[in-house]
């Protein structure tokens, strides 16, 4: 091809005709330039389509970690739901000043072992994922702000409060040490009483702390709750994206 080329531009120029000589090497010069141009476009559809894909797999990834937040957050509700309706039982005995039951014991138990539902932690690592690979990958705008925004500010305000739950709880235990007497293991089960139950129906501040794991479990659940819904709102949003 190159030859033929040479050959028609030397013939060109043998025959002295300057004005189609230039003509033709224009053409040839922008015959070049189109073919660097459609080879860059080439490029580009591939790298766009190479793009996408990443884009497709990352959000995939995170739609997948949202899934599994869920049915934790869910989950997590569930536990704190039953250990407030455990305190809440337990409180009520208490007060109405009833005699004691065998149930107490277990009442006891969950009341005190609620901070041990399964909080766990969420799944940060399509984040990470999405950090490592540039968070520009994602084209929409808006669904990179959310995602970012969820797990940079909701993600790490919702742990901070349950580290703080399980801090205050286990400082709330010291009380619980002094007037309960605990055997077994958190584990495999534990059992309960306290020293003296007719002083614990007497002496309301013996039952301070169960009032305060109360308000822990209530601040809790409607805390999760609001963390669930932006959890759902960010996991629809990736959704409808993908189904573009």
């Amino acid at each position: 091809m190159i030859k033929f080329v040479r050959r028609i531009r030397l013939k060109l120029l043998d025959e002295g005709n300057l004005k189609r000589y230039l003509f033709y090497a224009i053409g040839e010069i922008a015959l070049v330039v189109i073919g660097i141009l459609i080879a860059l476009q080439i490029n580009n559809w591939n790298g766009q389509r190479v793009q996408h894909k990443l884009e497709k797999s990352t959000l995939m990834e995170i739609s997948l970690a949202l899934a599994s937040d869920t049915v934790r957050i869910i989950n997590t509700i569930q536990q704190l739901q039953n250990s407030l309706n455990n305190i809440t039982r337990l409180i009520d005995h208490i007060e109405a000043k009833k005699p004691y039951v065998n149930e107490l014991s277990d009442l006891f138990k969950y009341s005190y072992t609620f901070h041990a539902a399964t909080f766990g932690k969420n799944n940060i690592a399509a984040f990470d994922l999405l950090k490592e690979r540039g968070t520009d990958i994602i084209s929409n705008p808006e669904l990179r702000r959310k995602i970012v925004e969820h797990y940079t500010t909701s993600y790490v305000e919702n742990e901070e409060w349950f580290t703080n739950l399980k801090n205050v709880h286990s400082l709330e235990a010291n009380r619980i040490y002094s007037n309960f007497k605990i055997t077994g293991d958190i584990n495999e089960g534990i059992s309960m009483y306290p020293y003296d139950y007719n002083e614990l129906l007497e002496n309301e501040k013996l039952m301070y702390p169960f009032h305060h794991y109360k308000s822990l479990a209530l601040n809790g659940i409607e805390k999760l709750k609001v963390y669930l819904g932006k959890t759902q709102k960010v996991l629809q949003l990736i959704e409808a994206e993908l189904k573009k």
